[in-house]
């Protein structure tokens, strides 16, 4: 489900039963029905490009992403080759807008994020993790282990598995982001369920590693805005107890999820 806005209007979109792209306006009137194309049986997601084109998610063809034109009813191009295989190991959906432009993160050797809404697919920029990039050997590794699982019909190898075998690629991607002042990655390193975050500072292209901040704290669910992060905590989470003040305190452990507004705590980047 995502928002389509154009200038003046807003609306609701969101992929129906069956591959129909379903159209609302933010009163909940119902405005359009349409039936996408039969090219794909999956719809990962579908995001707005602009009034007219809509970039398509699937997981299952062979390729990655295509764009889909509203007013012709039409696919009208397929872009980044893949295989069911490399789908299952790095499926596809890192992305995020920056700039009235939507940007693709490229999981793959060269770590590429590239500006989806220019449809030449231009890199903007890549990461280079050093040593701890991947390698042709690990991708092929965890390519044929995927394919032999199903071929026998045996379960898919999960990540938590993968991430502590040299043979495997050992890092995944779960969230790339882009501000004014940086540029983020939220990604699994080493241990599955625990985020390792990367804010690149884009001055002077400091990279700041972190798992946690100096007060424990770490970020599940959030929204970044230029030098902030907005998130919303459960009243129960335990670093609150370090970086709010006993006013504060005394509001979250009050707070009646059923009745009361949610509370969001916003951090300052410094």
């Amino acid at each position: 489900m995502f928002f389509f806005i154009k200038t003046g209007s807003m609306y609701l979109m969101f992929i129906g039963v069956g591959g129909s792209l379903v159209c609302y306006d933010l009163d909940g009137n119902f405005i359009s029905k349409t039936r996408l194309p039969n090219e794909t049986s999956s719809y990962n997601n579908i995001i707005a490009l602009n009034k007219d084109t809509l970039l398509i998610y699937t997981w299952t063809r062979e390729y990655k992403l295509g764009y889909y034109s509203k007013s012709k009813d039409k696919i009208f191009k397929w872009v980044f080759p893949t295989t069911i295989e490399f789908v299952q190991a790095f499926p596809p959906g890192k992305s995020y807008f920056y700039k009235d432009s939507l940007f693709f993160y490229n999981q793959e050797l060269n770590n590429e994020i590239i500006n989806m809404t220019d449809t030449t697919q231009r890199i903007s920029y890549k990461y280079d993790f050093g040593e701890n990039n991947y390698t042709k050997n690990q991708i092929n590794s965890l390519l044929e282990f995927i394919r032999k699982n199903r071929e026998e019909k045996k379960n898919v190898i999960t990540r938590k598995e993968i991430l502590g075998d040299n043979r495997y690629p050992h890092f995944f991607v779960n969230e790339c982001l882009e501000t004014e002042y940086f540029k983020v990655l939220s990604l699994f390193y080493k241990k599955w369920g625990e985020h390792l975050y990367l804010f690149q500072e884009k001055g002077s292209g400091k990279n700041n590693l972190f798992r946690k901040t100096t007060e424990g704290v770490f970020f599940d669910r959030y929204n970044l805005s230029n030098a902030t992060i907005i998130t919303k905590p459960n009243k129960n989470f335990a670093p609150l107890q370090k970086i709010l003040n006993q006013d504060q305190l005394k509001i979250v452990s009050t707070h009646n999820p059923d009745n009361d507004n949610p509370f969001l705590v916003i951090y300052h980047l410094k």
